[in-house]
């Protein structure tokens, strides 16, 4: 959504734009899941308390591998997309000029929501 929005910005600012939009709600939703599953580890029931650590830990692990692995995956989808290259096999490049999505919402919400499928 940044790129369409920022034509202008380089790949660091679009990148640093997504983690600033999105990077707080994870934030927060990452602490508060892993915060609910260690204070549950405090209960006298081993199974129980041995389950909530493990959670505890997966979703502090799923935020650290958000901002190590997803951020730079998407920097690098962002690049291959701006150098007009293929998704799957990113090694060649397209002739095709790409096209600009005019609709705001992107090009998904027809297949989702019939009505709002543009009138000719």
């Amino acid at each position: 959504r940044h790129m369409a929005a920022e034509k202008d910005a380089t790949v660091p600012e679009l990148i640093s734009l997504t983690a600033k939009t999105g990077g707080s709600s994870i934030l927060v939703t990452s602490i508060t899941d892993a915060l609910a599953f260690l204070v549950g580890a405090s209960t006298v029931l081993p199974a129980l308390s041995g389950f909530c650590i493990y959670g505890g830990v997966a979703v502090l692990m799923c935020f650290v591998l958000q901002l190590t692995w997803v951020l730079p995956m998407l920097a690098l989808n962002v690049r291959r997309a701006s150098d007009n290259r293929y998704d799957c096999c990113c090694c060649f490049k397209s002739s095709v000029d790409p096209h600009e999505i005019e609709d705001p919402q992107g090009c998904g919400c027809c297949v989702y929501f019939p009505s709002c499928k543009p009138t000719d």
